[in-house]
């Protein structure tokens, strides 16, 4: 009997702990010299969402994962506006840590990351 609950409460533990990664919080950054940038990201649902014309630095709003069997793919990508020696970078968050960055540096120079958290 002693067997049998401690494997019942061993499996629970396991289920539990196993899913709770998945429910995390994204979200996305823009810095680096460059004054002005033109942003397309992903969002929650799979869309696209654009931003023309945004200034730097730039951090998106957070959009949470509350389904540990959806899968996210995060995406990011930003267009210096213009055609000067400037750098741009993107990073995407995970729970407050970097999980992808990346930089560019030239005129109209893009920068892009991407996150498949599955």
């Amino acid at each position: 009997m002693k067997k049998i609950i401690f494997c019942l409460l061993a499996c629970m533990f396991i289920m539990f702990t196993s899913c709770e990664d998945d429910y995390a919080d994204y979200y996305y950054e823009v810095t680096g010299t460059a004054t002005h940038v033109d942003i397309t990201m992903s969002n929650l649902f799979g869309g696209t969402i654009q931003h023309n014309n945004i200034e730097t630095p730039w951090t998106s709003q957070t959009f949470r994962n509350d389904s540990p069997t959806n899968s996210i793919h995060a995406y990011i990508s930003a267009q210096n506006r213009h055609n000067t020696d400037t750098t741009v970078t993107v990073k995407i968050y995970r729970n407050g840590a970097v999980v992808k960055n990346t930089t560019s540096s030239g005129g109209f120079c893009i920068a892009t990351a991407s996150y498949t958290n599955k």
